[in-house]
């Protein structure tokens, strides 16, 4: 954000020397700002940008979760509110950690909306201690095996 400030300040005062004079030339400065500018617009040209890198959202609730193979929990950071789920005996090792980890943290965000403390417009980060699962669910919505639905559903 700096760096466009930067640049539109440069940008103002060479338009500034032109309004006066009808003509100006750009400074090693102001050229080198343009150029870095350029290789700036082109990178995100093709590679685009993260909407992160855009606007700055305050954070309304951060919750963490984590599963068992017996159990889930959650809770919000901000507010204090926690849930502890154990599962049923005859639901207990019937699916993958990954698929209990993404149903914790849904079920720690359902918690908020049952009490009515989410928005429209309200800013979630919702985190668990499983780094594979993200992977797992990018891949899980082009299996076509019968003993995988709660990984789907999931996905």
């Amino acid at each position: 954000m700096d760096m466009l400030r930067h640049f539109l300040s440069c940008l103002r005062r060479v338009l500034y020397r032109t309004s006066l004079h009808r003509f100006t030339f750009l400074r090693n400065c102001e050229t080198a700002d343009l150029e870095l500018m350029l290789q700036l617009l082109q990178i995100a040209s093709s590679k685009g940008v993260s909407m992160n890198n855009l606007s700055y959202r305050k954070l309304d609730h951060i919750y963490r979760s984590d599963a068992s193979l017996f159990g889930l929990g959650g809770y919000n950071i901000i507010s204090g509110q926690a849930l502890r789920l154990q599962l049923p005996v005859d639901c207990q090792l019937r699916t993958s950690i990954n698929s209990l980890e993404f149903i914790a943290a849904t079920i720690s965000i359902w918690v908020d909306i049952i009490h009515g403390e989410i928005n429209l417009e309200t800013c979630i980060l919702s985190q668990t201690d499983n780094t594979s699962a993200a992977g797992w669910l990018k891949k899980s919505n082009f299996s076509e095996e019968e003993d995988e639905v709660v990984q789907l559903t999931t996905a």
